[in-house]
């Protein structure tokens, strides 16, 4: 058993809260509550989140003081925590700080499957300090009454979005609940992933593998893993304490260990390419770099990605990532590939040797949707373009029907037009209002289209597209610059026409 979110609201200091989105996250386990003041996401954010690993079980309680008035910010906080695997959120004194809660924060809670508890509204008379004691009271009794946790941290695992599954997740997991230090090596003592109790002694824990002496104080056990058909791996359980774990309480952590590599990840000491490309996309820090030790592959020096998405009905994912492979072999000195999901993913070091549209042509018969996305200077900055990809694929193809490839900036736009839309009849008005001169012509609104989305202003290529003589798309586009009374090619109406097109096509879609 474990402490479920449902459980807890039937705590006193939780009766009077009322759960409003994210229902299916109820039966999630919680191993952990923290307070979260700075709620703004940003880089400073980032880099706190993946330095402390909040992942797949903790609640967070917070007032969003710092974004009281800002929606943008509350929606994307609760798009960042659940993409960490966050179970919940408990807010605070609503109708105090922020003043109303928007219908698109409850959407995104419940479209991202993160639990939103509200406390009482109006109300300064429930303290942080209460939920914080009675939900670690809660949890500190399960783990006294219940002393099997194997299978609830394989459940908590399989709960958590497929990004977080990975051998850092379960031993940051483990580390938790029983509080112990693990190094998890291969067979030559080289370190695949590494998590230390207290987190501050993650410097000694490294230096003690280095010199192979930890201190003595350490009470330390290893066991060998095995891994499928490859070669087997060692586990080093680490209690800084000094105390030994029971012999009980060791077998259940080898047992969850071992089913991990067998079920989710047969193949984790198989330093293989398909390897190196999760491990960037999860962004495993100590096992990439172990990875491009082994590859001889300078890890920095990966900054582009190609993306590959199958069409509807297609699903040829070999001949994809061979095709893909050979063309990257031929266009890059570095680069490494294979599937990722439903998708096959390629690194390289952004040297194109010829052009990239040559080898998206190459890549045209594929039947996929092509994306190259370039200046990825860090693994969160890949996990982050890859999650855009996934959201802002089908509305990149509605906006730009004709593109052989996708860049950042289309993908970009695309999802700037969908966040448009998301926001509701206002944010739609308000983005198609440089479209009233000719809101009543739909060939002057196809017309614009073209020219500005399909063909950049480009007379020729509209004309091929419309099936016109180019004299015939001159005479429309100079009567769309006395409908706008300016020209439709001039920053910045071209902008605001283009955005405003973009929104459309999208919905029309």
């Amino acid at each position: 058993m474990s402490v479920h979110v449902s459980q807890l609201l039937k705590l006193s200091c939780l009766k009077d809260a009322k759960v409003v989105a994210g229902k299916r996250a109820l039966e999630r386990s919680v191993t952990s509550v923290s307070v979260l003041e700075y709620a703004e996401p940003t880089a400073l954010l980032d880099e706190f989140f993946e330095k402390n690993r909040f992942i797949g079980s903790e609640i967070a309680i917070t007032c969003w003081y710092n974004i009281r008035d800002d929606v943008d910010a509350q929606c994307n906080i609760l798009k960042y925590l659940a993409n960490y695997g966050e179970v919940g959120v408990i807010l605070y004194y609503l109708g105090i700080f922020v003043k109303k809660l928007d219908p698109r924060v409850v959407e995104v809670a419940d479209e991202y499957g993160i639990a939103l508890i509200l406390m009482p509204e109006g109300s300064m008379n429930y303290r942080y300090s209460e939920v914080i004691t009675a939900v670690m009271e809660a949890i500190i009794k399960d783990r006294t009454e219940q002393t099997l946790f194997s299978g609830d941290l394989l459940t908590q695992i399989t709960q958590l979005p497929e990004h977080l599954r990975t051998m850092d997740t379960l031993l940051s997991l483990l580390r938790d609940r029983i509080h112990a230090s693990f190094l998890l090596t291969d067979q030559n003592n080289k370190l695949l992933n590494s998590v230390a109790y207290p987190q501050s002694a993650d410097a000694l824990l490294a230096q003690g593998l280095e010199n192979h002496a930890f201190p003595s104080a350490w009470w330390k056990y290893q066991v060998r893993i095995t891994a499928g058909k490859g070669p087997a791996m060692y586990l080093q359980i680490i209690n800084t304490e000094g105390e030994p774990f029971s012999k009980e309480v060791v077998r259940q952590i080898v047992e969850v260990v071992q089913l991990f590599v067998n079920i989710w990840n047969p193949q984790h000491n198989q330093f293989i390419s398909a390897e190196m490309v999760r491990t960037i996309l999860r962004d495993e820090p100590i096992k990439m770099r172990r990875l491009g030790e082994l590859f001889h592959i300078d890890v920095a020096a990966l900054q582009e990605m190609w993306v590959l998405c199958p069409l509807e009905g297609e699903k040829e994912h070999e001949k994809n990532k061979n095709r893909l492979s050979l063309i990257m072999k031929e266009n890059y000195s570095t680069y490494v590939c294979d599937d990722y999901e439903e998708q096959t993913v390629a690194f390289t070091d952004g040297n194109c040797l010829g052009a990239r549209e040559e080898i998206a042509r190459e890549l045209e018969g594929l039947g996929c949707q092509i994306f190259s996305i370039q200046h990825t200077l860090t693994t969160t900055e890949v996990r982050q373009a890859y999650l855009c990809i996934q959201e802002s694929k089908e509305a990149s193809r509605a906006i730009f029907p004709d593109k052989k490839f996708y860049t950042a900036e289309d993908i970009a736009f695309a999802q700037d037009c969908l966040e448009c839309i998301k926001q509701g009849q206002d944010s739609i008005d308000k983005a198609t209002r440089y479209l009233r001169p000719i809101e009543q012509s739909e060939e002057s609104k196809r017309t614009l289209s073209i020219f500005l989305l399909d063909c950049q202003g480009n007379i020729a290529k509209t004309a091929e597209k419309l099936n016109l003589h180019t004299n015939s798309v001159k005479y429309r586009v100079q009567k769309l610059n006395s409908q706008f009374g300016s020209d439709v090619f001039r920053f910045p109406l071209q902008a605001f026409l283009a955005f405003a097109l973009g929104v459309l096509r999208v919905l029309e879609s």
